[in-house]
């Protein structure tokens, strides 16, 4: 009886570890082995195996069979949660020493897209400015207009992959804008956010580390070519359709919502540090290079005042912070590094 009851009890949590994993990825990773050795054996014959061994097996040791599996499903995927990252790095362009030159060109060929479509802008600006447009002019415009916004605004920014321009796009936006350079920023930026917008924040970026676990996996499918040859180039397929219709959205959403938080929250920064609030965007640009160098270096010098006056100080009321440059750093929660623009250099 005793027995019996332990058992149960371990059935019981067997089956509620069982309900959360019967959907996640090492289940279906599973399934789909099954599913290739069932067709390289046929399904008939493929079936009676299994009842056939199914029905050999007691309920004691198929309740091993299955804590085993629960087992080996979680170890497999923390396994191939640690390597997320790095694979977040490899999607973005970041490729090792022989692949640099291959970086470099298509770097150069995303670039080229980008002068593409602000000639294309240009040329139809002022029809669209005009309400002369046509219908096909309209659709020429919003999508050169949204291939120029997923490039970054200088060529030594740029690329190798779609991924890596719409990130390095989202993460130097901010430089062009406001002078603020959100990789270094980003702590002191993470404390003034609201809790709600943190909370975005985190579950993009888990949906983006999701995305990238599930190329992953499809490559790992790849080992299944050793039960039959057309498995590995069918897991080749699905990573690049998991990369394109499931890393890449993934990886958009976070970069807006990353932009939207120096849009929305910048002067939150201002407000905590004490920073005088810029009076309209020239000031800012001043503001923004001076609020970058306290943060990341620190200033001992008298041409920052700090505002203690209330939300309503602004930098007009006080001299002129003096822009002393940008320093190179990287992107705390992608773990990228950081570009610096030169001086001179316009966005574009």
């Amino acid at each position: 009886m005793a027995i019996d009851k332990f058992t149960e009890s371990v059935g019981s949590k067997l089956g509620e570890r069982a309900a959360g994993l019967l959907t996640s990825a090492p289940i279906v990773y599973a399934g789909a082995g099954l599913l290739v050795w069932l067709v390289s054996v046929g399904p008939g014959d493929g079936w009676s195996r299994l009842k056939a061994w199914s029905t050999g097996q007691d309920s004691g040791r198929l309740l091993v069979w299955a804590a085993a599996a629960l087992v080996a499903a979680g170890a497999a995927a923390a396994v191939v949660q640690r390597f997320v990252p790095s694979t977040i790095r490899l999607l973005e362009g970041y490729w090792p020493a022989p692949f640099r030159r291959l970086a470099t060109r298509l770097a150069r060929r995303a670039w080229s897209e980008r002068e593409k479509a602000a000639t294309t802008l240009r040329g139809l600006s002022p029809a669209i400015q005009s309400g002369a447009a046509s219908i096909t002019d309209e659709r020429r415009y919003v999508e050169a207009d949204a291939l120029r916004a997923r490039i970054p605004s200088q060529p030594a920014w740029t690329m190798p992959t779609r991924l890596g321009n719409i990130l390095r796009a989202a993460e130097t936006r901010p430089m062009d804008k406001y002078s603020l350079e959100p990789i270094k920023l980003w702590p002191a930026m993470w404390l003034v956010l609201p809790n709600d917008v943190r909370q975005e924040l985190i579950a993009a970026r888990a949906r983006l580390d999701k995305a990238t676990a599930g190329v992953l996996w499809c490559l790992l499918g790849g080992a299944f070519g050793a039960l039959a040859w057309w498995a590995a180039p069918a897991a080749l397929v699905a990573a690049i359709a998991a990369y394109r219709f499931w890393v890449l959205p993934a990886g958009t959403d976070y970069a807006d919502l990353f932009e939207a938080a120096y849009d929305v929250h910048r002067f939150d920064l201002y407000k905590a540090l004490h920073i005088p609030l810029p009076a309209d965007a020239a000031v800012e640009q001043l503001s923004g290079s001076s609020l970058t160098e306290l943060v990341w270096r620190g200033r001992d010098d008298a041409g920052l005042v700090f505002a203690h006056g209330g939300e309503d100080a602004r930098a007009d009321d006080h001299p002129e912070p003096r822009g002393l440059g940008a320093l190179d750093g990287g992107w705390l929660l992608l773990l990228r590094p950081g570009r610096r623009r030169r001086r001179g250099q316009t966005p574009r």
